[in-house]
C-alpha cells in the first residue's frame, strides 16, 4: 500500500499533540488545500488507537513471558 509523505507527517504531528480529551477534532473553518480530509483524519485517529492497543498487549505479554521481543 502506498502512503504519502503528507500522510506520514500528518500521522506524526496528530500522534505527537494528541486529540482533545474527548478525541474531537475542532472546526477551524474552510479546509486549506494543504489540510488533511475527515476521512485521513478518522484513519490517524484509528491508527493511533491501534498503536495504543498494540503497546498495551506488548506490555502485557513482556511482563507475563518475560521474552525479549516482547520488551
Amino acid at each position: 500500500m502506498f502512503v504519502s509523505l503528507r500522510f506520514i507527517a500528518v500521522a506524526l504531528v496528530l500522534f505527537a499533540i494528541g486529540c482533545g480529551s474527548d478525541g474531537a477534532v475542532e472546526d477551524e473553518g474552510p479546509p486549506r488545500a494543504d489540510s488533511p480530509t475527515a476521512d485521513e483524519i478518522a484513519d490517524l485517529q484509528f491508527m493511533r488507537e491501534e498503536e495504543k492497543l498494540a503497546r498495551d498487549v506488548y506490555l502485557v505479554l513482556d511482563g507475563e513471558w518475560s521474552v525479549r521481543v516482547f520488551a
